[in-house]
């Protein structure tokens, strides 16, 4: 059964958005806080009599991030539930393997919550993103970080797609000021052990830590590296920007940079690092 934020009111509902993403483990806290201000809007909007009198309902399911529950999540959205569009989807390989699903049945994948260069490719006819690419952000991320003199680099990588898509923006900054990692760990997105990286980087000395990461794997690597005097730069691409990771960091979050797109008054739109 799908788990809903929906009310008695949606029972009549006739537009019906979904949602599959995970409730629980390192990413369900801040997907959850997403998940409820898009259902604050649509009561909002439902309050104020829905779309041409029409209510919306947003179902949402937990897949667990898992790629197989997600793909059958997204297949009962369409078929059985009538979803007019599926909205928030969260994690690079539940994106990339509900993706081909969308553009077959010609149901919009609105607004993921994350950026792999996949979802941006000019083929895909369904799929409409708000967010800059993963690999932009981590780019701009070395260049602001060498630019403020920061050259001994650490990256800590998620051995999923999302970490194979992100180191590429970070290596290619490298690159271009000829600079090469002093250490790059692997770690296991879903669980957020970083106990061996921890070590790697705490023996390195890095004057700054991208993290490629989780929400949960980087507050784990932030506090378990200060813990042991590994006062460098941290940052975070935007995946992480939540309320539950400022509150699982505490003090610790001090120093800590997180990727953001935000206005430019001269040019429109530009990545930031915001600390």
């Amino acid at each position: 059964m799908p788990f809903t934020f929906t009310h008695a009111a949606f029972a009549q509902a006739d537009i019906v958005i979904g949602n599959s993403s995970p409730l629980g483990g390192p990413i369900g806290p801040s997907n959850k806080e997403a998940i409820a201000g898009a259902q604050m809007v649509f009561d909002q909007v439902n309050k104020r009599g829905g779309v041409n009198g029409r209510k919306i309902s947003f179902v949402v399911m937990d897949d667990k991030q898992d790629t197989k529950i997600s793909v059958e999540n997204s297949r009962q959205l369409i078929e059985k539930n009538n979803a007019l569009a599926l909205f928030m989807y969260r994690t690079t390989p539940v994106l990339e393997a509900v993706i081909p699903i969308t553009e077959a049945a010609r149901v919009p994948m609105l607004f993921p919550q994350v950026g792999p260069a996949s979802a941006y490719d000019e083929k895909l006819n369904y799929v409409f993103t708000i967010r800059a690419t993963y690999k932009a952000e981590a780019k701009i991320a070395i260049e602001q970080a060498t630019r403020l003199g920061l050259t001994r680099i650490a990256i800590l990588q998620a051995d999923d797609a999302f970490g194979r898509d992100a180191i590429k923006g970070a290596e290619k900054a490298m690159l271009a000021v000829k600079i090469t990692p002093v250490a790059i760990e692997k770690f296991d997105n879903k669980t957020g052990d970083v106990s061996n990286a921890i070590d790697q980087f705490v023996k390195a000395n890095p004057q700054a830590v991208l993290l490629l990461a989780s929400a949960k794997g980087s507050a784990n690597l932030i506090k378990g590296a200060k813990l042991k005097g590994l006062n460098a730069l941290y940052i975070t691409l935007s995946n992480t920007s939540s309320r539950a990771f400022v509150e699982d960091l505490g003090e610790a979050g001090r120093g800590v940079g997180i990727m953001q797109i935000v206005p430019d008054p001269l040019r429109g739109t530009a990545l930031l690092l915001i600390s």
